[in-house]
C-alpha cells in the first residue's frame, strides 16, 4: 500500500512538471506579443485548492492570462483567465444569490449555478468558462461554459487536460496571426477573428 502511494505521488508530481512546463511555454508566447499575461517572477504562495493538475499548473504560471494588452481585454476581450491569481467571483455573474439559485434550479444538471462550479474565465461580457472542483462529483475537472445574457449553459469538456489542449492550440492560433496576418485596432483577420469561441468551445483545430 505504501508503494502504491509513493508511485502515486511521484506519477502526480511527474505530471505536474509536464504540464506547467506547457503552461511556461504558453506564458512566453502571450509575453512575446506584448499582451497581458501576470506571469509569476516567484512562486505563488496560495492557490485555489483541489484543482486538477493541467488547471494548477498555469495557476502557478501566472495570476492572469490575457490574449490582448492590458488597455484592451478589459478582464472580458479575448480569453481572460483567473482573477488576481484566484477564480472570477461567479455571484456577479448571475447577479445575486437569488438570480444563482434560480439558474441551478432551472436548468439542467449539472449547472455553472451549483456549488461544485468555479468561474474562471472570461471571452466576452457575457461568456464565462466554468469548472468543477468538487473532487467527490462525477463532473470533476469538467469544463462548462455560460452566456449570462441568453440564460445557455453548456458542456465544453470532460476534463481539464482536454481544456488545456485547446488553450494551446489557440495560442498558437492567435500568435500565427499576429505574426502572419495584418491586425488592426487589436482584432484579428477574418480567418482567426473568434478563435477563442472556435477552438475553446467547438475544439476547432
Amino acid at each position: 500500500l505504501q508503494h502504491y502511494f509513493i508511485q502515486s505521488n511521484l506519477s502526480f508530481h511527474i505530471a505536474m512538471s509536464d504540464w506547467k512546463a506547457r503552461a511556461e511555454v504558453m506564458a512566453e508566447k502571450l509575453l512575446a506579443m506584448s499582451w497581458d499575461c501576470h506571469k509569476h517572477e516567484t512562486p505563488p504562495t496560495r492557490i485555489p485548492a483541489h484543482l486538477p493538475p493541467s488547471l494548477e499548473a498555469l495557476f502557478k504560471v501566472a495570476g492572469e492570462w490575457h490574449s490582448k494588452p492590458a488597455s484592451e481585454h478589459y478582464n472580458v476581450f479575448g480569453l481572460n483567465l483567473f482573477s488576481n491569481g484566484g477564480f472570477v467571483e461567479k455571484l456577479q455573474l448571475f447577479g445575486d444569490e437569488a438570480c444563482m439559485e434560480q439558474w441551478r434550479n432551472e436548468h439542467p444538471k449539472p449547472n455553472c449555478g451549483g456549488p461544485d462550479w468555479e468561474c474562471f474565465g472570461a471571452i466576452s461580457e457575457y461568456s464565462y468558462l466554468f469548472v468543477n472542483t468538487n473532487t467527490t462529483s462525477p463532473h470533476y475537472a469538467a469544463v462548462r461554459h455560460i452566456v449570462n445574457n441568453c440564460y445557455d449553459d453548456d458542456h465544453v469538456t470532460d476534463d481539464f487536460d482536454a481544456f488545456f489542449e485547446r488553450l494551446e492550440r489557440l495560442v498558437d492560433g492567435l500568435a500565427a496571426c499576429e505574426e502572419n496576418c495584418v491586425v488592426e485596432d487589436g482584432y484579428h483577420c477574418e480567418e482567426h477573428e473568434g478563435l477563442e469561441y472556435r477552438i475553446l468551445l467547438s475544439g476547432e483545430g
